[in-house]
């Protein structure tokens, strides 16, 4: 994030267009990196996109959804949703050859995780 700010100033610096490639090729995979796992933490802790922020130039007095709007961003939980279901299809298409396969199959709503 510090490589963001660091290229971009208020008067002089590089375009969002670049701002924005830099910001998909180095940091968004480090966000989208366990998204699975992390899909139940809070959405308070998680949705805090500040390079969108460095992005557009937008001050914090401005709404979320204007940013991400204006830097071309999904909201992070829909981002990690995708993901997720991503992943499910992936695991669900190995059959029963996958030990987690095999598991997320024989799934139950009333099912309990067993050590």
């Amino acid at each position: 994030m510090k490589i963001l700010k660091y290229i971009s100033g208020r008067y002089w610096g590089v375009e969002a267009r670049t701002l924005r490639y830099k910001y998909i090729v180095l940091i968004q995979p480090i966000l989208e990196y366990g998204a699975q796992v992390y899909q139940v933490a809070s959405a308070s802790n998680l949705d805090k996109r500040s390079a969108s922020r460095v992005i557009t130039g937008h001050l914090n007095s401005c709404p979320k959804g204007i940013v991400l709007y204006e830097a071309y961003f999904q909201p992070l939980r829909l981002l990690r949703k995708y993901l997720l279901a991503k992943y499910f299809a992936k695991l669900i298409s190995y059959g029963d050859q996958h030990r987690t396969s095999r598991y997320v199959r024989n799934w139950h709503n009333n099912s309990r995780l067993e050590r």
